[in-house]
């Protein structure tokens, strides 16, 4: 797939971190989970939000005007 652990560490590609290395794959894998996370937190409030009470008048008001 890549170079070995060794080498990409040489290369300072990956990163040694007691013991684990931390590929260029599994940084992937990390920046992927914590876009996910931030996707499922900031949709989750929405899930309880009533749009149905929004007061939605008639008429051509802009914002100047309420």
């Amino acid at each position: 797939m890549s170079l070995p652990a060794d080498e990409l560490i040489a290369e300072q590609l990956a990163f040694k971190i007691s013991g684990f290395v931390i590929t260029p794959q599994i940084s992937i894998l990390i920046v992927l989970s914590f876009g996910v996370l931030f996707l499922l937190l900031s949709t989750l409030p929405f899930f309880k939000v009533d749009f149905s009470r929004i007061n939605r008048t008639p008429g051509k008001k802009d914002i100047f005007q309420q």
